[in-house]
């Protein structure tokens, strides 16, 4: 998936985004979309934070990426998701 150290990050993101520190699990996501900017895991992550962060616009954004770039099953449940915390 990812290289060691992007996957130590991945790590800490889920474990941040566990704990409800929305923002801090964002940043380490952010970094990681630099070296692999469409993957389905960092655009899901990413969305989910941004969601909890009040940024649905953004939210919606990556999770349309995901429907459209990878077909991926939890672009769906993401979108109604996001339509309920309007």
């Amino acid at each position: 998936m990812f290289d060691a150290d992007l996957r130590d990050k991945y790590e800490r993101a889920r474990y941040m985004f566990e704990k409800r520190h929305y923002a801090q699990a964002d940043a380490l996501l952010e970094e990681i979309g630099h070296a692999y900017p469409n993957h389905p895991d960092i655009l899901y992550g990413r969305a989910r934070c941004l969601g909890e962060l009040g940024r649905i616009q953004e939210a919606r954004i990556l999770a349309n990426k995901l429907q459209t770039m990878h077909r991926d099953h939890r672009a769906v449940e993401l979108t109604a998701w996001l339509k309920k915390i309007k």
